[in-house]
């Protein structure tokens, strides 16, 4: 008899390796090119918020 209240599996979805999973495997010799496919997007530095001035103290 199948139980019907319990939630489907779903497969689990693929999370790409870290940076540093990466390094670990090139440290090994292993082949990292598929990991570079040149289908990414280069953005710009994200520049730091520009420091307020705390010149409001009254003479």
């Amino acid at each position: 008899m199948k139980n019907s209240h319990f939630m489907p599996k779903t497969p689990e979805s693929h999370k790409p390796p870290t940076a540093d999973e990466i390094a670990e495997l090139a440290d090994r010799g292993e082949d990292i090119s598929h990991f570079f496919n040149r289908k990414g997007k280069m953005m710009p530095p994200i520049l730091p918020a520009p420091e307020e001035d705390n010149d409001d103290q009254e003479d």
